[in-house]
């Protein structure tokens, strides 16, 4: 049993990087595990694997927020969607099926951050298994997603819409998106 993927050990041991490997009974969903480890659910960081005709791109944002597809895709001037499962899996090819761990740079994968996760101080994450999750400082993390660009695309259920900040990104006027496109679309 994997309860940390081969490559993430490498890529956290390789940038020396300080972690605790918490064990826990076999569960369906990060949700479960938050529960039966007694983490709150905005601690705990999840990774979705999205893809256009440029490629891949991993979003990461908090358990318990839920990710604006549409708006991330205004925002890199793309038309991203969700990976399938199954192909995810080839990716992630050392993990157990289901498991992203939010390390784009060890997978090959450009990263996005929500800015959400710029308020935590400890993170949970999945490392490679259903039954464990890996406990990480927001500093090392921050370290470890260095560069990658930090944007506004998740949201809490009931939260208000950023409707300002939504008009700018349409009308192209935010400073931040040639530089996203440049990352993203080189020439």
């Amino acid at each position: 049993m994997i309860a940390l993927a081969a490559t993430v050990k490498h890529f956290l041991d390789y940038h020396r990087i300080s972690y605790r490997v918490l064990n826990h009974e076999r569960t369906l969903s990060l949700a479960m595990a938050a529960s039966l480890l007694e983490i709150e659910p905005s601690h705990i960081i999840k990774a979705v694997l999205l893809q256009d005709s440029l490629g891949y791109v991993l979003a990461v944002l908090p358990l318990n927020y839920q990710m604006d597809l549409l708006r991330l895709s205004q925002q890199l001037d793309r038309r991203l969607n969700i990976v399938p499962e199954k192909e995810c899996d080839k990716l992630f090819k050392d993990c157990e099926p289901g498991i992203r761990p939010p390390f784009g740079e060890a997978y090959g994968v450009p990263l996005i951050l929500d800015k959400s996760i710029e308020k935590l101080s400890m993170l949970y994450l999945e490392a490679g298994s259903h039954t464990a999750l890996i406990q990480l400082s927001s500093e090392d993390f921050r370290f470890l997603t260095s560069g990658m660009p930090i944007l506004s695309f998740g949201y809490q259920e009931g939260q208000p819409e950023a409707a300002e900040d939504q008009r700018e990104i349409v009308n192209g006027t935010k400073p931040w998106l040639k530089k996203l496109q440049n990352i993203f679309l080189p020439n």
